[in-house]
Order: structure tokens, then C-alpha cells, then sequence
């Protein structure tokens, strides 16, 4: 984080997570917003991905019930934007909140708001650099990576003092696996923002590029820096402690560190859809029920309740199995051309039908290359007996250094 940058005398911290596979964190100043992004779990975003019409933007209910005080702010946003929707500083501001609840609560129907809000300016070159930096994050969660570099590198260009501009230069780097320049990024957010910044991005890199033990000492020291020590700052350290620990084969230690403070921040989807996935893959399927426990689900906890009722022989199983084939039905009539990890998921996990899985794993890797998406890949290509995925597996493996149980134990095959 940044320490008092300009002058701000109050940071908060909010962890994200974007489809891209970036998983960020947020700091939400008194002076307009700031985004730290880093590296997040797979699939949190699993909703598709759909662009409403100003007359079918519509307020969603938290997948908890209440109306926190982040959905409060969004409605506001939306009112006024509603009543004007062509003024570029409200389109801006209703895109920016719309984009945070979508990364906040793992629903996609409010990046389609965000899509909407900046539809009139989609093409335009003079946007200011919150305008580009906006899109830009808009147009990478819709899977246009280059264009959304491209949208950063002019935000740079307009005020390279954003740390938060530079930061998701180096998630959308770290997504497409572009791990020199992602750690010159890293070196720019330390020498610009201080050591604190550095060493953030430095344990996202260090673990997914096979140094767990130097990510989880920069986490520990993290964990009591003066500047992580707000709520959701803690959020980001949650998850990324976790994570570390499952990737080193310690899902005990994982399951604790994420339980612990889900208990204190029940509404964090990253941490509740990394839980849930661990819990079922250690068969601990009615603790993973127990957590995964919402009424509305993202279709990527829709896919592990279904594993977890099936495996328990639940008759819910059913239930929910026809509530995911609808919602995929529903992106198929739509002409949906982006390709979402739980569809890859359901055809492995759910129909057992790897052959129709594959060639969505191989056109996802083509525009994104995460442990998530290699793990969908390299098991839809054993078993489905394609040499051309393992091997683009295994090239990827031997050029990130990425470590993980259930990666190597499938590359041994």
C-alpha cells in the first residue's frame, strides 16, 4: 500500500477478484480510488458476461441478503447515471463501482454495467486517465488483454503517479504469463511507491513463479506492516497466505488460515470459492456445504456445490445441476464467445464429458495462462489423450518454475 501518498490521511483496503485470474486489492482513499492488483483464485467470476441496455440496468442483491454500505453507494451512482447517462464524469464514477461489486461479490451482471456505462466512449482517444484506466480494466475482464494494456500504457502515460495504474500492468502481464515484464513492473511500483508496494507484487511473483517460501516471508512481514493493517488489506493477506500454503501441499494449514477469516469477513467471495474448491478437493464435502451455504451462488460455487451433493449422493444435486445447465444454456443462445472456467469445469467434474471440455481449455489458454486455467488443460488433455495441451502444460511449467500437488502429480502421468 501506498504510505500516505499525497497527502491521504485515511486508506482502505478492499480484496477483488477479476475473471482475468487477477486477483486485486483495493484501496479506496479519500482522493479518487486506488487499485493494487496481485493474482487471485480460479473462476470467481463466473457469470456471463451480458451488456444491458440503460433501460436493463438493474440493482443486484448481495448474495448475503443485506444491503451493505458498498451496494448503497452503487445505487446512488446508478440513480444519477440513469438520469444522465451521457455525462462522462457519472458514467466514469457508475463504472468504477459497478466493476468493484463485480469483482467484490463474484456477479458479473455489474460488468456489464460497467461495459454499459462506458459504452459511448468505447473507441474515444481523449479520455482522461481514469477514463482509459477504467476501460482498460473493463476490457481486460472481458478477455481483451491487449487492448486492455493498451488502455493502462495511456493511463501511465497521462499519470504515471497512480501506483494503481502500474499494478494492473502487472496483473494482466502476470495473466498472460509475461513474467520478465511483469517483474520490471514490479521493480517500477517499489522504486515509484515504496518497499511495502514492491514486496506485494514481489510474493504474487515470487510463488507463482516457484518460490513459496520467499512469498510467504514477504507475507508475514506484510502481516504487520503499519499501512496492511485496515480490514481489507488483511482480506488480501488472507488469501494469498492460503494460497501459499495450499500450492506448498499444506491444505490443512490453507483450510485454517481461510476459515479463520471468513469467520470475520463472511462476504468475501475469493476466500469462500478458494475454501469451498480445497474443501472438496480433500473430500471434506459437507464442510464445504456448510461454507458454500448462499442462495445465489456465482456458477463457479454452483459448480462446487454440485460436486459436493453429488458426492454425498444429495438429491439437491439435481437441483442445482439444471440451475448451471440453464445458466449455460442462457450464455449459449446469447452468442456468449468468452469462455468461463466453470463451463470447462462442468464438463470435467460434472458430465464427464472431457472431450467436449477441451477445446474450450485450449482456446482459454490461448488468451489466458494462470495455474487455474493449466490445471483445466492439462487434465482435459489426459483425458482426453492430447499430447499438443500436455506438452503446451509442461513447456509453461518449465518456463514459470509453478509448483503445486495436483500439477505435478498430472504431469508425472
Amino acid at each position: 500500500m501506498l504510505t500516505q501518498p499525497r497527502g491521504v490521511s485515511q486508506i482502505l483496503a478492499r480484496k477483488v477478484k477479476c475473471y482475468s485470474g487477477a486477483l486485486f486489492w483495493l484501496k479506496a482513499i479519500s482522493v479518487p480510488w486506488v487499485v493494487f492488483v496481485l493474482a487471485a483464485p480460479s473462476g470467481v467470476f463466473g457469470q456471463t458476461r451480458f451488456v444491458p441496455t440503460e433501460q436493463e440496468v438493474v440493482m443486484s442483491r448481495s448474495p448475503r441478503g443485506a444491503v451493505s454500505t458498498a451496494e448503497q453507494a452503487l445505487r446512488g451512482q446508478l440513480s444519477r447515471w440513469l438520469a444522465n447517462p451521457r455525462d462522462q464524469d457519472l458514467s466514469i464514477a457508475l463504472a468504477r463501482e459497478a466493476f468493484l461489486s463485480a469483482m467484490a461479490d463474484g456477479d458479473l451482471r455489474w460488468l456489464g454495467t460497467a461495459r454499459q456505462a462506458m459504452a459511448p466512449w468505447w473507441a474515444a482517444s481523449d479520455l482522461s486517465a481514469d477514463g482509459f484506466f477504467l476501460r482498460g480494466l473493463i476490457r481486460q475482464a472481458l478477455h481483451d488483454f491487449r487492448g486492455g494494456l493498451a488502455d493502462l500504457r495511456l493511463a501511465i502515460a497521462k499519470n504515471p503517479q497512480r501506483n494503481e495504474f502500474w499494478s494492473w500492468q502487472f496483473a494482466v502481464q502476470m495473466v498472460q504469463a509475461d513474467y520478465p515484464q511483469a517483474s520490471e513492473t514490479c521493480n517500477t511500483i517499489k522504486t515509484r511507491f515504496g518497499q511495502a508496494e514492491g514486496d506485494g507484487c514481489k510474493a504474487v511473483l515470487a510463488y507463482r513463479t516457484g518460490d513459496p517460501a520467499v512469498a510467504m516471508r514477504l507475507l508475514d512481514q506484510l502481516l504487520n506492516h503499519p499501512d496492511f493493517q485496515g480490514v481489507h488489506a488483511q482480506n488480501w493477506l488472507a488469501f494469498h497466505r492460503g494460497e501459499v500454503r495450499r500450492i506448498q501441499g499444506d491444505a490443512t494449514g490453507a483450510i485454517r488460515t481461510w476459515e479463520t477469516h471468513l469467520k470475520r469477513e463472511p462476504r468475501n467471495h475469493s476466500i469462500r470459492l478458494a475454501l469451498v474448491t480445497l474443501l472438496n478437493s480433500e473430500k471434506r464435502y459437507s464442510e464445504a456445504l456448510a461454507v458454500n451455504s448462499d442462495t445465489f451462488k456465482s456458477d463457479s460455487l454452483l459448480v462446487q456445490s454440485i460436486i459436493s451433493h453429488e458426492s454425498l449422493g444429495n438429491p439437491q444435486a439435481s437441483h442445482h445441476r439444471k440451475d448451471l445447465e440453464l445458466r449455460l444454456s442462457t450464455q449459449d443462445q446469447r452468442g456468449d464467445e468468452l469462455i468461463e472456467r466453470p463451463k470447462i469445469e462442468y464438463f470435467l467434474d460434472i458430465a464427464k464429458t472431457p472431450a467436449q471440455a477441451l477445446p474450450l481449455a485450449h482456446k482459454s489458454w490461448e488468451s489466458q495462462q494462470e495455474p487455474a486455467d493449466a490445471l483445466l488443460l492439462l487434465r482435459a488433455s489426459l483425458e482426453t489423450g492430447d499430447k499438443k495441451g500436455v506438452e503446451l502444460i509442461r513447456k509453461w511449467q518449465q518456463k514459470s518454475g509453478y509448483e503445486e500437488p495436483r500439477l505435478r502429480n498430472l504431469l508425472k502421468q
